[in-house]
């Protein structure tokens, strides 16, 4: 999310904007007709974390840059040699080919510097893993059940004092206006708040720790991932 700006070399060694480059407002503002350049580098730089290589095909009017057009990784062939150039499949089922000067080519981590190879691929145990764990939670909420609180009493109540007994909770103790009242009970009734038991909390516990290890193969530290125990001094 940081400005991108184009520098030059300044006599005395500071560097200045160089406003009057072609490449400038490109890169700092407008990237081509419908992106601005944050919304373009997003999307590049999402493509080559995901797939491994971000693409986007070098505009130039009278030899001037123009632009920047991505185009979506599944259109582009994979290279096998230096300077061969780039082909990419069109809507029509036919392929026009761009030569290296005219695609920009963002490239994830590589086997060969020609290809940029998925991360997901690197990370298919740890997200397959994570896609377990959120089954496994998906049909805790969908069949478990989810209890707060208890109240429990000796023998039984009857249908009527049952009845009673939810109209008051609900008139008396529900909603925010009523906060932090004190519970009173009837008939011998007893309170008894649930906690999470050891096996809720090793599942709570798993998913946290996927999400660190699919975040070690994007190089994403850990106070950057949003976890409610980790903060920019962790």
């Amino acid at each position: 999310m940081l400005p991108l700006h184009l520098l030059q070399k300044a006599d005395g060694g500071d560097d200045k904007k160089a406003r009057d480059h072609a490449l400038f407002e490109i890169l700092a503002d407008k990237t081509n007709t419908q992106q601005d350049a944050f919304q373009f580098r997003r999307l590049v730089q999402r493509w080559a974390l995901v797939d491994g290589n971000g693409y986007a095909e070098v505009l130039r009017s009278r030899g001037r840059i123009t632009g920047l057009v991505p185009i979506h990784p599944s259109k582009v062939q994979k290279r096998e040699n230096w300077g061969d150039p780039y082909k990419v499949s069109n809507s029509s089922g036919g392929t026009r080919v761009i030569a290296p000067e005219n695609m920009f080519h963002l490239m994830g981590d590589s086997d060969d510097g020609l290809n940029g190879i998925s991360l997901l691929d690197e990370a298919a145990d740890a997200l397959g893993l994570a896609l377990q764990a959120d089954k496994a939670a998906a049909r805790l909420f969908k069949h478990g059940a989810l209890i707060r609180d208890v109240l429990s009493k000796e023998g039984t109540l009857s249908k009527e004092a049952i009845a009673n007994l939810k109209e008051s909770l609900g008139d008396e103790y529900g909603g925010s206006d009523n906060a932090n009242r004190t519970l009173v009970l009837e008939e011998g009734l007893k309170y008894q708040s649930v906690q999470a038991n050891a096996k809720d909390s090793q599942h709570l516990e798993t998913r946290d720790h996927q999400i660190e290890e699919i975040a070690r193969v994007f190089g994403m530290p850990r106070p950057f991932l949003m976890m409610d125990d980790t903060s920019l001094g962790g």
